[in-house]
């Protein structure tokens, strides 16, 4: 809704209005209002200012919306997330899907692994592209978020996997073949990461 460029003067009147709204209310694909907000196509100060609005009414602050916009290498949506608070990801298991996109439940590997699964696919990761994963991997990590050292997980490296058996540990910087296609690109994070 308010994810289209000049609506935020239309939410700020609707979300001042005496109707009782739920700002937890999802579209028929399972996607909330933040995730509509960092998912539009709309100018960076328009989402942020629409996150922050959502955010102010009482809209919650959900881990879907940061991974959506990570997933979607949108800087301005997870700046603005971020800006409203930390959401909890659930890292318990490797592996979450979100709307149609299966990678990393950690924000920071999921960055990584979409650049790599780019790389891996032979299709070159342009200069603008590593500057926004780049953005993103420095507001998560100013948030607090590092990357994850999976404990007791029945998944790997490939989500289909036919590898089923239990790792005690599973570290995606050692354990994850596609990360070699980075090569040698300093991306952020690396050696010397600790586990979240």
């Amino acid at each position: 809704m308010a994810a289209y460029g000049g609506l935020v003067t239309v939410l700020r009147a609707l979300l001042s209005c005496r109707l009782p709204l739920d700002l937890s209310t999802r579209d028929r694909l399972g996607r909330s209002l933040q995730v509509l907000a960092v998912g539009g196509t709309s100018a960076p100060e328009n989402m942020q200012a629409t996150v922050r609005l959502l955010h102010a009414a009482g809209a919650p602050l959900e881990a879907d919306a940061l991974l959506h916009a990570v997933d979607r290498r949108c800087g301005a949506g997870v700046e603005a997330l971020l800006a409203c608070g930390r959401p909890a990801v659930d890292t318990s298991r490797s592996w979450l899907a979100v709307f149609g996109r299966d990678r990393y439940s950690c924000p920071v590997h999921r960055v990584l692994q979409g650049l790599a699964m780019q790389a891996s696919c032979g299709f070159p990761i342009l200069p603008e592209e590593e500057r926004e994963a780049v953005r993103i991997l420095e507001a998560l990590l100013a948030a607090g978020f590092r990357p994850t050292v999976y404990r007791q997980v029945a998944q790997g490296p490939f989500r289909h996997s036919s590898d089923t058996r239990v790792r005690a540990e599973f570290d995606p910087f050692t354990g994850d073949p596609t990360y070699s296609k980075l090569g040698t690109r300093q991306v952020g994070v690396g050696a010397g990461h600790s586990p979240a």
